[in-house]
């Protein structure tokens, strides 16, 4: 192991002991048992994964201002680096996963409440097709959409 390494390691153990000590004593206080282990992981984890180069002071400065880890991450002023927990990041697995389906045609609906063509999506069936802006869906699968909204 070379030499920086060997420092950073140090740094951040020590690092570790101050945030224990400091992020404990301010959880006991708030009653958030166990949420300065999660800064302190949150912390490692931007300091070596992070985009650009992070100062952990600054993370740990930014942690006990604002006591939370969402605080601590916003010393990076980034809008999309946020912490989710467990439930929350399920969440959004969820929202984001899954299969999209369809002809590829944004619709509308006319002044007579026609359902209508707004776009087709180039490179989907609907444009390989020939379908058109404008054009009016008068039946979908033999249905008729008169009574569609």
């Amino acid at each position: 192991m070379n030499r920086r390494r060997r420092l950073f390691i140090l740094g951040a153990f020590l690092l570790a002991l101050l945030l224990i000590w400091a992020g404990g004593w301010r959880m006991a206080r708030a009653g958030e048992d166990g949420d300065w282990r999660k800064a302190l992981e949150v912390m490692v984890l931007v300091k070596l994964h992070y985009v650009d180069p992070v100062s952990l002071l600054d993370l740990l400065k930014g942690y006990m201002e604002k006591g939370t880890i969402n605080g601590m991450l916003a010393v990076l002023h980034d809008p999309y680096t946020r912490y989710l927990d467990p439930r929350a990041y399920q969440e959004m697995k969820i929202d984001t996963t899954g299969e999209f389906g369809g002809i590829g045609i944004y619709v509308g609906a006319n002044k007579e409440r026609q359902i209508i063509v707004v776009a087709p999506i180039e490179g989907t069936p609907a444009s390989r097709a020939g379908i058109k802006a404008g054009d009016i869906i008068v039946a979908i699968d033999g249905r008729s959409t008169e009574e569609m909204s």
